[in-house]
This record gives C-alpha cells, sequence and structure tokens, in this order.
C-alpha cells in the first residue's frame, strides 16, 4: 500500500487522536511491563507517520533511499549499538530518534540522553530527539557529549504529551518531512549553530587524534633514539591508523568489543598489540597491517599505549564509532596530513613537535573539499560515463584522483559506483534473483546489499589514485577500506559468509605514492651525488605508464619531445594544489625548474600556479571521449596565466560546463574563490553550459554560451562566465570607493639578505605572542572573515638590526589611523579598524577617509584629498553635527540600558554596544557611498530596490515566522536577522518622489492619463503598507501610511485625483477596521490586542499588558529634572521591556533628568528643520519631495515611540531615531540623512555656480 502523505490538519487530528489514547490508558503504557518495541509500533511509529515519514517504507524504495530505517535495538556491554530511527532523505541522514518506553525517566535520566548525542554528534547531525512518546526532549547535537552531562545538557525542547497540541506548530514546522524540503528544518537548526558550547566533530576527534599522534612521537623518539624522523612519521602514522581501523570494526562487530583495550592493558601492550595486528594482517589481507621488521623492533611505552585506547571507549570516548562518517574522518585526516612530526633538539639528545608543514603554511592551511562539490564532480563524470553502460559493459570506466589526499574524491567516486551497481543488479525481479544467484547481491536484516567480493572487485577494477604524501595515501586507502566496509558486519552475514579471510583488496596497484607531474627521466639531467636523501624524497618522481600499465600498458607512446596516451582514464577527478608561483620558487625550486623543463607540458606561461600543470597533465591522461573535472581557482578565467591552457582547452577540448562558484565561500578560511571546468577529450561543440551555486549550495543551470561569447577576447582568451558583455565599464555612471577614501595595498615582508643572510626568515618577523620586538598587530587576508578576526600576531617593527625588512610601508599613517580593511583576491571580505592600528601585508587592502589624511605629506594623497573636501564642505554641517551628536549619545546609553539584557543572556556588558559600533561602521560606509551618487541616477536604482524589498516582504508574509507578534524578520546568511519593512521606508520615500516629479512635468504639459497617475502612486504609495499590515507590524504600517499621506497631500495632483485617492484609502481603511472588529480572531495577535484594550487605563490592567507604560511613568518621574545618575536606573532591571530599544527614552529620563530630554527634543527639533527647510529651497521636484518625506519619516518615528511611551497612543514597538539600539532601523535612517546630504550638496553647488555665473 502506498504511503498517504497528510495535510497539516490532517496531522494536527492524528497527533491529537494518539494523545487521547495514551491519556485514557496512561496507567497501563508507563507501567513497566508496557515495552519499547509496543511503544515505537503503537505511538512513536504512527507520531512520525502523522508528520509524513514513511517510516515503514510502504512506498517502496530502494534501501538507500528509504526514509526511515529503524535499527533493531543490539545491546553489548550495557551500550546500544544504533539509533532507533534514521531519519533521511534523498539518502541523507537528516536527525536520529531514540526510542525508549514510557517507564524511562526521559526528563531526568542520563544515559539515553548521552545516548542519543553521541550517535548524532558522531554522525555531525546537527538536531537529534529522545522520546518516549509520553516525553519528547529535542537536543543540539553539536554541542560535545560528556558521560556526566546532566540530562538536560544541550537539551533545546522539551514537553509532555499533554503538549503536543499547544505545540503542534513547533513539530509540524521543525520535524515534518515538509518542513525539511522546504528549508524550515535547516533554518532552525542555523538558528542553534555557533552558540556557546557547540563544536564540530571534525575540530574534537582532529584534536584527540593530534593528541596521540604528540605523545606516540616523543615515546617512540625517546625510546629508539636511532630512529630517524621519516621513519618515525610512518611509524606514528601507521599505528594510529591502525587503532582507528580496528576500533571502527569492533562497533561494526566485525572484531570483538575491546580487543584493542585488552590488549593495550597487558603488561607488554606493543607486544599484545603486534598480535592483534598480524591476527588482522591474515584475515583482512590488505597491506594496512602488513608485518614490518623495523616496525616491530620498536621499544613503546605501555602507558601511552594505555591512555589512548583507553580514550577510544566508553564512557570516556565521547564518539560512537559505527556512525562516524567516512566523509568526517577524511577531512579530519586531510587537516591532519597538514602537519608533521619534526625534532626539537635539545641537550643530550632530541625530543620532537608537531608543526604545520611549510608549504601548508605558505597555502594558508589545509582545505578539505565539501562533500556537495564531491558528489557533483562525480556526477558530470563518472555519472554522464555510466548512463549509457551496464554492469558489464561498466568495467572501462575507470576514475583517477592525480593529488588525492586524504581520497575524499575517490571515495565520494567509490560510494557513487557501489550504489549504481546495487541498482543495476536490482532492477527488475529476474536481474535481482539472477545477481542473487552469482552472489554480487546479498540479502540482508536491512534488504538486498552488495557482497564484499563484489565491492572489492569494484574497488579495485574502477579506482586509481596518486599523491607525493606516503601517509596520504595511506589514508586514502583507509578511507576506502572503511567505506567498503560501510553496513558490513556479522549481522549483516556479509563479510563472514564466505570466509573470515582475507576481507580487503590489495590496493597497492590502485592508489600510489609519487610525484604527478615528474617522471623518472627527470633523474636523467641530474647528479645525483648531490641529492640528500629527503630531496628525493621530496621529487619522488613517478612513471604513469610503468606504475600503471592495466590503464596504459602497449598503447603507451613517448618520446623526450612529447607524452600521449591513446589509452588513459575516463575520468580524471580532484581538487589539485594551489600553490602559488612565488610560494614555488621558495619552497620547491628543483619542482618548479623540473616541471618548466619537462617537455609535456606546453602550456605553462609567466607566472604559472601549480594547478596549471595538474590540469594540463589530467587532460593528456584522458581516453578519447574522456571526461575531466576538478574544482580550481576562478582567476584561472582570467588570469594572464592560464592563458595559454585556456586556448589549448577551446581549441583542442569539448568544454561541457563551468560551473561559477565566485562569491560563494566553498572553503572555510580561504581567500580564493573557485570555479569547476567539465572538460571532454573530444572535438569542442562550440557553446559551454555556464551553472552558478544558490544559497542552498546547489549548482544550477545558467546561460549556454557559445565559444564566441565565452572568450572575450582573442588575445587575452578570457572567459566570460556572466550573461553581459564585457567590453564596456558597467559602472561607468557610478562613484567609486577610491572617490572618497585613500586606497593602498598593505606592506611587502622581506628580508634584508645583504645584512642578515642566513640569520633569520621571513617566518621570524611574525610571532604569536607580543613582545618589545613584536609589537605590532598584525592580520593577512586569511585572518579574518567577513566583519570578523579569526588570527590576531604580532609583527616586528622599526628595529635597528633589519631597518630594511619591510618594504613598501608607503607611511606609518597608513597602519596608524582608523581604516576599512579588505581581501585583495576571492570572496569579498572586511572588517573596521577603530583600535587596534593594524599592519597587514600586501594581500589585504586599506582604506583610509581623506579627511584622516589631511596633515599626511604625501603626493599621491593630497592631489585626491581637495576631491573629497570638496564634498565635505557642501554637506549641511548643522545637520551633520546634530545627527553625530544623537547618535554618539544614543551609543553611550545603549552600554547602560542594555546592560541587564547582556548578562541575563550570558553576553559580554558591551555586547550590543559593539554590535551597534559595527552596525554604524556599515552606516558610514553606505552614507559614503550614497552622497556620492548623484539623484538622477536614483530612477535606475528605485524600481529595483522596490522589488527586492517587495519580494521579501511578500516572502515574509507567506512563509515568515513569527517573531515579536509580526512576521517582519528574514534571516540572510551571514548578515543575520533583517527587517526588510524598515528599508522599505526610504525606498517609498524615494520612489514616490520620482513620481511626483514626473507627474509635476506632464501636469504642467497637460499630457497625462489621469486614473494611469491614480493606480501608479497607489501601487507605489500602498504596496508595502498592505504586505506589512498583514504582517502585522502595525507601527510600521501606520507610519509608512503616514508618510505616504503627507507627500501625496503636498503633491503636485489635482483635487479630483486626490479625492479620489483619498476615498479609496477611506474605504480601505473602514474594511481594516471591520475586520480587526469583526474579522477572524488571529488578525490581531494577543499582545496587540492587550495594548489596544490597556492604552485607555494602562496602571488597571498592570499585568495584563500595561505595564510598559506604568513603569515607563515610574522611571520619568523617578528621574526628577536631573536624573538618578548614569547608569543607576532601576526600571531596566526586568521592569521595563527591551530598555536599549523601544523604552530607551524612558531610561534616558530615568538616569539623565528631564533637562536633557529637552536638550535632546532640541536635537530633534534642529534636523527636522533643517530638512523641512531643504524641502523648500531645493533646486528639484524629487529633491523637494524627498526631504518631505525623510522629515515625516523621522517626526512619525519620534511621536509613534513617545507617544506610546506617554501613553497617547497604543505601544507598537517602533524604535526612537538615534538612540534605540537597532541594526535594520539604524541603517535605514543613515540611508535616508546620506540622501538629504546629496540633495543639500546638489543645491549648494548649483547655488554657488548661480552666483558665481551672476557675479561674471
Amino acid at each position: 500500500m502506498k504511503f498517504l502523505s497528510h495535510t497539516k490538519e490532517e496531522a494536527f487530528e492524528i497527533i491529537k487522536e494518539l494523545v487521547a489514547r495514551f491519556k485514557q490508558n496512561e496507567k497501563s503504557y508507563t507501567s513497566v511491563s508496557y515495552d519499547e518495541s509496543n511503544t515505537r509500533t503503537d505511538f512513536i511509529d504512527k507520531f512520525f507517520e502523522a508528520l509524513n515519514w514513511d517510516v515503514r517504507n510502504d512506498n517502496g524504495f530502494a534501501e538507500r533511499f528509504r526514509e526511515v530505517v529503524r535499527e533493531d535495538k543490539v545491546v553489548i556491554n550495557g551500550q546500544t549499538k544504533a539509533p532507533d530511527y534514521s531519519f533521511r532523505l534523498g539518502g541523507q541522514k537528516i536527525f536520529f530518534v531514540e526510542a525508549k518506553k514510557p517507564s524511562v525517566n526521559i526528563k531526568d535520566d542520563i544515559a539515553p540522553a548521552y545516548q542519543v548525542r553521541r550517535y548524532a554528534y558522531t554522525a555531525k547531525l546537527p538536531l537529534s530527539i529522545l522520546t518516549d512518546f509520553e516525553e519528547f526532549a529535542v537536543y543540539d547535537t553539536q554541542i560535545k557529549p560528556n558521560s556526566v552531562d546532566k540530562a538536560s545538557t544541550a537539551r533545546i525542547q522539551f514537553m509532555r504529551y499533554t503538549e503536543y497540541e499547544e505545540n503542534f506548530e513547533y513539530l509540524w514546522n521543525t520535524f515534518s518531512k515538509d518542513a525539511v524540503q522546504t528549508g524550515s528544518f535547516d533554518r532552525y537548526c542555523e538558528s542553534s549553530k555557533n552558540k556557546r558550547g557547540t563544536s564540530e566533530i571534525d575540530n574534537e576527534l582532529l584534536s584527540t587524534i593530534e593528541k596521540w599522534r604528540l605523545d606516540l612521537a616523543k615515546n617512540i623518539a625517546l625510546r629508539n633514539p636511532s630512529l630517524n624522523l621519516r621513519n618515525l612519521n610512518i611509524a606514528v602514522q601507521k599505528i594510529i591508523d591502525r587503532i582507528i581501523f580496528l576500533r571502527i570494526a569492533e562497533d561494526k562487530d566485525m572484531e570483538d568489543l575491546e580487543t584493542l583495550k585488552k590488549a593495550c592493558n597487558s603488561e607488554n601492550a606493543y607486544e599484545s598489540l603486534k598480535r592483534v595486528f598480524s591476527i588482522a594482517n591474515d584475515k583482512y589481507n590488505s597491506g594496512l597491517f602488513a608485518t614490518e621488521s623495523w616496525i616491530e623492533n620498536l621499544v613503546i611505552d605501555s602507558k601511552v599505549l594505555k591512555d589512548i585506547t583507553n580514550e577510544l571507549y566508553y564512557p570516556n570516548c565521547p564518539y560512537a564509532w559505527v556512525a562516524l562518517p567516512v566523509e568526517v574522518l577524511g577531512n579530519i585526516y586531510e587537516k591532519f596530513l597538514g602537519s608533521e612530526i619534526n625534532f626539537k633538539n635539545v641537550k643530550n639528545g632530541h625530543t620532537v613537535t608537531v608543526e604545520e608543514k611549510p608549504e601548508i603554511k605558505k597555502a594558508g592551511g589545509v582545505f578539505y573539499t565539501p562533500t556537495y562539490i564531491v558528489k557533483y564532480i562525480v556526477e558530470q563524470t563518472i555519472g554522464k560515463k555510466l548512463a549509457n553502460c551496464t554492469p558489464e559493459t561498466a568495467s572501462s570506466v575507470t576514475v583517477c584522483d592525480p593529488a588525492c589526499g586524504s581520497g575524499s574524491f575517490l571515495v565520494g567516486a567509490f560510494k557513487f559506483l557501489l550504489n549504481w551497481y546495487l541498482d543495476q543488479y536490482t532492477k527488475t525481479k529476474t536481474e535481482e534473483a539472477k545477481n542473487l544467484k552469482a552472489g554480487k547481491i546479498i540479502n540482508t536484516k536491512n534488504g538486498i546489499a552488495l557482497s564484499i567480493q563484489e565491492k572489492k572487485r569494484i574497488l579495485t577494477t574502477h579506482i586509481f589514485g596518486v599523491d607525493i604524501d606516503a601517509q596520504a595515501v595511506e589514508v586514502t586507502k583507509l578511507s576506502l577500506f572503511l567505506q567498503m566496509l560501510e553496513g558490513e558486519g556479522k549481522q549483516e552475514n556479509s563479510l563472514f559468509r564466505e570466509s573470515d579471510m582475507h576481507v580487503l583488496p590489495y590496493l597497492g596497484d590502485n592508489i600510489k605514492c609519487g610525484n604527478s607531474l615528474i617522471g623518472s627521466d627527470f633523474y636523467a639531467t641530474q647528479d645525483l651525488s648531490l641529492f640528500e636523501e629527503d630531496s628525493m624524497y621530496k621529487v619522488n618522481a613517478f612513471d604513469w605508464d610503468k606504475e600503471f600499465p592495466q590503464i596504459f600498458g602497449k598503447n603507451c607512446h613517448t618520446d623526450s619531445e612529447n607524452l600521449r596516451f591513446s589509452s588513459g582514464f575516463e575520468c580524471v577527478i580532484g581538487n589539485p594544489p594551489y600553490v602559488s608561483a612565488p610560494n614555488m620558487v621558495s619552497m620547491m625550486p628543483e619542482q618548479r625548474e623540473a616541471i618548466a623543463k619537462s617537455p609535456r607540458f606546453k602550456t605553462l606561461y609567466q607566472k604559472w600556479d601549480l594547478y596549471i600543470p595538474f590540469i594540463e597533465m589530467s587532460l593528456d591522461y584522458l581516453k578519447e571521449g574522456g571526461l575531466y573535472s576538478a574544482i580550481i581557482p576562478y582567476p584561472f578565467t582570467n588570469q594572464t596565466y592560464g592563458k595559454l591552457l585556456r586556448e589549448k582547452i577551446i581549441n583542442e577540448y569539448n568544454l561541457i560546463e563551468v560551473a561559477d562558484l565566485n562569491g560563494t565561500k566553498i572553503f572555510d578560511h580561504a581567500t580564493v574563490s573557485n570555479c569547476i571546468p567539465v572538460v571532454e577529450k573530444a572535438k569542442p561543440s562550440g557553446k559551454c553550459l555556464i551553472t552558478h551555486i544558490n544559497e542552498q549550495k546547489q549548482i544550477l543551470p545558467f546561460i549556454e554560451q557559445p565559444y564566441e561569447k565565452l572568450v572575450q577576447d582573442e588575445k587575452s582568451t578570457i572567459w566570460n562566465l556572466t550573461a553581459e558583455e564585457r567590453n564596456s565599464n558597467r559602472h561607468a555612471d557610478m562613484h567609486v570607493l577610491g572617490d572618497f577614501c585613500y586606497i593602498s595595498k598593505g606592506m611587502v615582508l622581506n628580508s634584508d639578505e645583504k645584512e642578515t643572510k642566513g640569520k633569520f626568515v621571513k617566518a621570524d618577523l611574525i610571532s604569536e605572542i607580543q613582545d618589545e620586538i613584536h609589537c605590532r598587530k598584525y592580520i593577512e587576508a586569511k585572518d579574518f572573515d567577513k566583519y570578523k578576526i579569526n588570527r590576531i600576531r604580532y609583527l616586528e617593527y622599526n628595529t635597528k638590526r633589519v631597518p630594511e625588512k619591510l618594504s613598501r610601508p608607503t607611511f606609518p599613517e597608513l597602519y596608524s589611523r582608523n581604516k576599512l580593511m579588505f581581501n585583495g583576491m576571492g570572496d569579498f571580505k572586511s572588517i573596521l579598524d577603530l583600535e587596534d592600528k593594524f599592519c597587514c601585508n600586501d594581500k589585504v587592502r586599506v582604506a583610509l577617509l581623506w579627511k584622516d589624511l589631511c596633515a599626511v605629506d604625501n603626493k599621491s594623497i593630497s592631489s585626491s584629498i581637495k576631491k573629497f573636501s570638496k564634498l565635505i564642505s557642501n554637506m549641511d554641517k548643522k545637520l551633520l553635527i546634530a545627527s553625530i551628536v544623537l547618535f554618539t549619545f544614543g551609543l553611550l546609553n545603549i552600554v547602560t540600558a542594555s546592560s541587564r539584557e547582556s548578562i541575563s543572556y550570558d553576553y559580554s556588558l558591551y555586547y550590543y554596544f559593539f554590535k551597534q559600533i559595527k552596525i554604524l561602521g556599515a552606516g558610514l560606509i553606505a552614507f559614503l557611498m550614497i552622497i556620492n551618487i548623484d539623484t538622477k541616477n536614483y530612477k535606475k536604482l528605485a524600481l529595483v530596490a522596490f522589488l527586492i524589498i517587495g519580494g521579501m516582504l511578500i516572502y515574509l508574509w507567506l512563509d515568515g515566522d513569527f517573531k515579536r507578534g509580526s512576521k517582519n524578520w528574514l534571516p540572510l546568511p551571514i548578515i543575520g536577522q533583517v527587517q526588510p519593512s524598515e528599508f522599505g521606508k526610504p525606498i517609498i520615500i524615494v520612489c514616490l518622489a520620482l513620481l511626483f516629479e514626473k507627474f509635476y512635468s506632464k501636469l504642467r504639459d497637460k499630457s497625462i492619463n489621469h486614473y494611469d497617475m491614480i493606480g501608479i502612486i497607489l501601487i507605489a504609495g500602498l504596496t508595502f503598507p498592505l504586505i506589512i499590515f498583514f504582517q502585522k507590524d502595525f507601527g510600521t504600517m501606520f507610519i509608512t501610511l503616514c508618510i505616504f499621506g503627507v507627500m501625496f497631500i503636498a503633491s503636485p495632483i489635482l483635487r479630483k485625483e486626490k479625492a479620489v485617492i483619498f476615498g479609496i484609502l477611506g474605504i480601505l481603511g473602514l474594511i481594516i477596521v471591520l475586520a480587526s472588529v469583526f474579522g477572524p480572531k488571529n488578525l490581531l495577535t494577543i499582545e496587540q490586542t492587550d495594548r489596544i484594550l490597556n492604552f485607555f487605563n494602562p496602571c488597571s490592567n498592570y499585568e495584563e499588558g500595561g505595564y510598559q507604560t506604568c513603569n515607563g511613568f515610574i522611571a520619568i518621574n523617578d528621574g526628577g529634572l536631573f536624573g538618578l545618575g548614569i547608569g543607576k536606573s532601576k526600571q531596566k532591571y526586568s521592569y521595563i521591556p527591551e530598555p536599549h530599544t523601544d523604552s530607551v527614552f524612558a531610561i534616558i529620563i530615568e538616569e539623565c533628568g528631564l533637562l536633557w530630554g529637552i536638550v535632546l527634543f532640541g536635537l530633534y527639533s534642529l534636523i527636522l528643520k533643517r530638512i523641512l527647510d531643504l524641502s523648500s529651497k531645493a533646486n528639484t521636484v524629487r529633491g523637494k519631495y524627498i526631504c518631505l518625506g525623510v522629515a515625516t519619516y523621522i517626526f512619525m518615528h519620534i511621536f509613534v515611540n513617545l507617544g506610546g511611551l506617554f501613553g497617547l497612543i497604543p505601544l507598537t514597538g517602533v524604535p526612537l531615531p538615534f538612540l534605540s539600539y537597532g541594526g535594520s532601523f539604524t541603517l535605514s535612517l543613515i540611508v535616508s540623512l546620506a540622501i538629504v546630504q546629496r540633495i543639500y550638496i546638489e543645491t549648494n553647488i548649483k547655488t554657488k555656480k548661480i552666483k558665481r555665473s551672476r557675479k561674471a
């Protein structure tokens, strides 16, 4: 029977019925005799089926696409081996559910909570559920579990079954299948991300494994002093790999539980461990446990091994090894491989330290390719190649990653192949029966699965890889082994069906160690006697034809001038190294020289980066018709060094697709943007598909670009990945940052080779610790994200020993003044440096306001500074100063007004203060940009802004979440929560002003259709207020209507048209009032209804909603004329809600007194007067109406906020201009003031021109 989905209303009724049934027989259900199995069948299954999850797989999906995997309970040594339910979509795990019988005390019992948290944390799931139906607990599983945690730790929701009905909206909007499909579940998870205590298993387990490595390395180095550094690294790596593999095998029931623990707790731990390894070698026969005498003869203290293995088991271990995804382990190992063990010389011997590899340090760290990128590249290559294959013909589809690292791409490819073969073998009942008989597939408790022998065949037939790092090669093999054993174990009756021996395949012929770019012919031109052993390992020459004869074999044709294969791989995929030309010159000069001299590379041009020869080599090693795809730096599409390779691809290959990822952060902490080309070794088709990535990390088609449009010009061969012509300057009419800022690169760090050759290196200039020498704070582009600094180091500056180390520091003020800092390449990231006076390198750009450089003696500055000074001189200085005074006082008041809020949420006392500084900083940038945009250009921008904000408001109306009684908060990536309705106010003002200007000229010429005019004005003026009304943000709606009303009354429109429009408005108003009184109960929220009812006598209904107004009266009364003193407010301590936003004026009067309130009113009056004066003087119609609209905007905010405070009108939650904390409103206000200042500048400049012309 096919599973039938339920509507939201039907789901509510089903859960209501379940609640009633449980309540009717609660005593029976909560008795000890009522077991977990019945609980799951009678209640939990039906509960989640009501939320549209196909718990029983009625739809008959293949095993890997089942929506819910229900596990049988397996308990070993008191530990449950799997969660009861795994909820999935498209084969991807979403959340776990751990079920208990109702007699279990879920609220307080520690063990069940720790159990579900361990599994979900290890599986890297954000949330999971613990329930016995009687109780329902939701856990944030981003928080690392600890066996001594209370049951309430990391619990973010708890309810009893009697509360299911009232919490149905939460259950449906968070855990229903519909919520997952529409992104509601993801948004809920995102809201709990990055809170205190949250951490990812990648980082936690990496720290654990790094600790094991250091402890083991120290002990082995101490007890085996003759061991060289290379072998020390190999020994430590092999022991850790073996331990991790066996511990995971234990949890999969492939090994007896606690085998490792028992071995390492014996008197001679290493001897016992070697016996375990020997048995594993006989069993798995893969090379992972191969005996090597020098490793066997090592001396290792038992204590270090005992300490490591004790951390692998419950309760000391917070990880459920069986739930650990291979991709997560790969991510951990990728970072792990970025550092190495080094000797640290000490007196009478040496000890060890673990340090980041120099090449990794230069590159800015290790970057693991996200799973969704791997999946996409695999689908575009292997997926396309297998599209027309059968299992019999698919064996020719070979895939290679020539820089495999920890094996993420090969694991992704192997996973795809396993799923493809399983689908093919079970396509029909006939095929399934045939392949069951052939032993290619088997029956397991979870359905049909591939046999272990078939998995081994698929792995050795299809998967190939190379890496220069021997440790990376071993990790790739380990990852592939673990992927092969996914879902295996004794209970699956697969792994041990045929034999307990030779479980794993030998991968020595598939995964090789070597330098993909340098062949053995390199040695023919070198004097090998000059090479040290370490240098030989670093070069590590590799001959593809000899190492992979099964791929190239007899069809390999080589000569000294050329290297081409008539056979090769069907697919080459990966993420080639991004080492830049300067870093190659400093770190691997021999390799760069060898690559440059090699006759096989034809596309190396100027300062080529390392990924260029990797791409060329990959294309060469493809079969005819083969596919290449990799994630590479976006600059490949437009930088000079990629010119020859771009030409080669366009002229000799078929460029099928380029995925443009520019602007999307793919790799954490990386500055470079990316793209993904998909290239076929075939004749060019003459067209290329351009795809883009969206916010959901989906790569979707954008445009199909003919080669003549893709290649911008034949000279540069730059690829145009946009739909626009790129030959003209699209920004010619716009002002740029340089119009009002001085922009410069940071300093280049170099050592003075003449004076100090060999004494120190560039790295000596930078220290992690501040001292007398390293005295200046220093950051690089990789050290900061948008608005956030991740790392600060310290720079040696102006020392006597090497005064010339810092080249092009230009002038000291560049680093000692307030400045905007942003990266020079990749996704745009910026920070505002107001206090730290950072130094930075040349990868960072700094922008300083011209006014801050007036006294600097520098020719390049002095010539440009006049332009900005002219702009400043034409501003309305009184308006500017009054605004700055109010903003400054508001900023200072936020510190004291928000102190209680900050502390109650466990924030810093200055939490809101620093947030407001960031908002004002962003506002300052917006202000400086807007005053440089001529108002005649507003026509081009107003419609776009109107549509964008209108779209946001409609989205919130239809799908927004209620917050503080209304649906006006929109969560945006990186930025956070914003209120589009706030930005709608200046947009309405500008749009109406432009319309009135247009109608003014047409009315004068008598060339207007009056009905068209009425319609356009109503659409422009009422669209936002009506949408905001349905969002239940009545304060904002009222202010927006007032702005429209005032501007409309003052407009040039004839009385007849005004009468028609006012009539329409009157009818709409009457409908709204009648709907509010007699319409649906949910038109007004309970809180809004209380505010209206309590408006007439707030203090008589204090508990029901009048407390805010009453406490506001008390605060004003307590303040008197002179106030209680700064920081001495009493009402902010839980009496007045939102003391730093809606009720800020009451706190100001309480602390500073009525006299200061009068001063504030004076400043408000000055601002309004200056704007209204400008409205009458502006030399354009649009300028007059914009100023009138902005004055109305500010006045209405003051009136509505203070009117609610003083009891003149119902409370609405509207902020007070300049003084209230807030992001969207503050930015909207600054934008409005910037527009007014721009109008003043234009009017002032034109007035001066008129005066000069009259004098002339």
